[in-house]
């Protein structure tokens, strides 16, 4: 089972994970994704410390998350909300 994960820093040629045990490792690019890839975890913080293409690419093509608040969100998470016009529309019909 994979713990779950803190803080990703993308580095300018690795990836520094910080795990919520504050134990930690750097990892390839290729190895981190492929680690990120297997996590249920549904949003994982991340800082960009570098802006080279490399990094970027890490971030913007990661397989099965998006980016949202600064974290690497699971694409098929459900994430609940509620819009304001179905709680008015529910309650104009059952009041």
């Amino acid at each position: 089972e994979l713990k779950e994960i803190k803080l990703i820093e993308v580095l300018s040629d690795s990836v520094y994970i910080e795990y919520t045990d504050f134990d930690s490792i750097e990892l390839s690019f290729s190895k981190a994704k492929e680690m990120i890839k297997k996590s249920s975890q549904k949003s994982i913080p991340y800082v960009l410390s570098s802006s080279n293409d490399k990094s970027c690419d890490f971030i913007n093509k990661m397989p099965n998350r998006t980016q949202k608040n600064g974290s690497l969100v699971l694409k098929n998470a459900k994430v609940r909300s509620i819009e304001p016009n179905s709680v008015i529309e529910f309650f104009e019909r059952f009041t």
